[in-house]
C-alpha cells in the first residue's frame, strides 16, 4: 500500500508554545507484524516476525497441554507455533 511504500514524516507537538519535533514513521503490513497464529497447513509464512497467540483456545493448550477442534481452530493449523512455543519455553526454563 501507499504508506507501506515509504516514511511519513508527523510533527508531534505536545505542549503550548513548544516547539514540534519531527518524527519519522514506517508503516509495515499488519500481517508481518501481528500475524494470527492459525495459518495454512500450520507453517509460518517467511516474511513472519510475531506470533500472536490469544484466546481461551491458546489459553487452555498452553496451560493444561490440551489441543481441541473448534470451528475456527485446529492443531495442525498451528503447527510451527506450538513448534516455537515449546522450544522457546525449554530454552526459558533451561535459562533458569
Amino acid at each position: 500500500c501507499y504508506l507501506c511504500q515509504a516514511p511519513v514524516t508527523a510533527d508531534l507537538k505536545c505542549f503550548e508554545g513548544e516547539s514540534s519535533l519531527p518524527v519519522r514513521f514506517r508503516a509495515l503490513p499488519a500481517r508481518i507484524l501481528n500475524h494470527p497464529e492459525s495459518m495454512v497447513n500450520g507453517e509460518f509464512p517467511e516474511d513472519l516476525l510475531i506470533v500472536h497467540l490469544k484466546g481461551l483456545w491458546w489459553r487452555v493448550a498452553l496451560s493444561k497441554g490440551v489441543l481441541t477442534s473448534t470451528a475456527t481452530r485446529e492443531p495442525y493449523w498451528n503447527r510451527d507455533t506450538i513448534t516455537l512455543y515449546d522450544l522457546s519455553l525449554e530454552i526459558w526454563q533451561t535459562a533458569l
